[in-house]
């Protein structure tokens, strides 16, 4: 402890589970996501097409609870049965339509062609639906 001064100090209440700092529950959520592992590994990207349904149910009732927030960017994280990952993403343009995941879920597929472990959807820049605005490109 004496060569981290009194940062070792505070290291090594931490370390214990020793933190006397107030747990702070306002914080703004910048992303919203669910996901599966599967007790099979789902032997090809068809198999996989057909997780994504209900996945993405289950990420509209996660907006839901979140005051119905609004995407501006979605993603699929995709786990292998070798434990390799891989996560493609895009502006959303669509709302929360399975097309676009089903699209990037085939993009990141291909990567690997491998057996899979895990599937992920989800979303990022989270903003109430009043202040969502679409960005223009004014002054190119």
């Amino acid at each position: 402890m004496v060569d981290f001064g009194s940062f070792g100090a505070r290291l090594h209440k931490l370390c214990r589970g020793i933190d006397d700092r107030e747990v702070e529950t306002d914080r703004e959520r910048k992303s919203i996501s669910v996901e599966e592992t599967y007790w099979s590994d789902l032997a090809n990207h068809e198999l996989g097409i057909l997780q994504l349904p209900t996945l993405l149910e289950r990420l509209k009732r996660r907006l839901i609870k979140a005051n119905d927030l609004k995407i501006a960017k979605i993603y699929v994280k995709i786990k292998f049965n070798d434990f390799t990952r891989t996560t493609v993403e895009s502006l959303n343009s669509g709302g929360l339509a399975i097309k676009p995941y089903e699209e990037l879920f085939i993009k990141g597929y291909n990567r690997y062609c491998k057996p899979i472990r895990l599937i992920g959807l989800g979303g990022v820049r989270l903003q109430p639906v009043k202040e969502f605005k679409q960005l223009t490109l004014d002054g190119f």
